[in-house]
């Protein structure tokens, strides 16, 4: 299992409020400006597309993030030091879904009206007949039927599987 782990100082005066919906920490603080040090664990996505969902989870948008590392890992980002809180999903290691459709994979839109977008999405909820996803492109958030996630004119098809 695959995921990027990616850190930045975040401003909260200059910056605003965040909503990110993968497990994220705030690991410090740096002295001279109060900037908090958050580490967070993006699963299945590269390098730029972590920085375009952590860009946009931002309520105030901000031309300019002060990035600390962002680089892939594997297994769990559990750990003594980055522990797991009630509101985090994240498959335990040896889980695998027989569901069709199963949080972090990567989707692509089918309908032939917007095949030159190449919109991606990412699972980052489901809930009943539905899922919540993140276009890994611009990082809005949209909700979508269950039943859509086939390889049909108006569906999805599977990119990249989790885990």
């Amino acid at each position: 299992m695959s995921y990027q782990w990616i850190s930045w100082y975040h401003l909260h005066e200059k910056m605003g409020e965040f909503e990110l919906n993968f497990p994220w920490w705030e690991s410090g603080i740096r002295l001279h400006d109060d900037a908090r040090t958050i580490c967070a664990a993006i699963p299945n996505v590269t390098d730029k597309e972590a920085e375009t969902i952590v860009r946009a989870a931002y309520d105030r948008k901000t031309k300019t993030i002060e990035w600390r590392f962002n680089s892939i890992k594997e297994g769990s980002p559990f750990a003594d030091r980055f522990q797991k809180a009630k509101w985090m999903t994240w498959p335990k290691e040896h889980e695998v879904s027989t569901k069709p459709v199963k949080l972090f994979q990567v989707w692509e839109d089918t309908d032939p009206r917007f095949a030159h977008h190449g919109r991606r999405v990412l699972i980052a909820a489901i809930d009943g007949n539905s899922s919540t996803c993140i276009n890994i492109k611009t990082a809005r958030k949209t909700t979508v039927r269950l039943d859509r996630f086939k390889k049909s004119s108006t569906g999805y098809q599977l990119v990249k599987d989790w885990p």
